[in-house]
C-alpha cells in the first residue's frame, strides 16, 4: 500500500471535484509568460464570483474565458456554410412551388 502522501500525484484532493479540475485544466508553470492586467473593481467582482461558482482560482477563470474566445474561430465559415443551405433549401422551394402554380 502506498504511503498517505502518495495515494494521489497530485496531492490530497479526494473529491471528485478537484480530481477533475486537475484533469480538465492543464498545469501552469512559473515560468510561463506573465503580465499585468488592470481591471475595473466591479469586473474583478464579477470574475471572482465566477471563479468561486466555477471552483477554479482567478488565473483559471480568466485564462479559461480568455480561451474560450478563440474556439469559436470556426464560426464565420459555419455560417457562410449555413447561409448557403438555407439559400439551397429555398431554391428547392420554390422550384417545388413553382409546378403548382403552373398547373392552376
Amino acid at each position: 500500500m502506498y504511503p498517505r502522501r502518495a495515494r494521489h500525484p497530485w496531492g490530497h484532493c479526494g473529491s471528485f471535484e478537484a480530481i477533475k479540475f486537475y484533469v480538465s485544466n492543464e498545469i501552469m508553470s512559473r515560468e510561463d509568460p506573465t503580465f499585468k492586467l488592470r481591471i475595473t473593481p466591479d469586473l474583478r467582482r464579477k470574475v471572482v464570483e465566477a471563479a468561486k461558482e466555477n471552483k477554479r482560482s482567478l488565473n483559471a477563470e480568466i485564462k479559461a474565458r480568455l480561451e474560450s474566445t478563440f474556439d469559436h474561430s470556426d464560426a464565420p465559415a459555419a455560417a457562410v456554410a449555413l447561409r448557403e443551405i438555407i439559400d439551397r433549401a429555398t431554391a428547392l422551394l420554390k422550384a417545388y412551388e413553382e409546378p403548382d402554380k403552373n398547373q392552376n
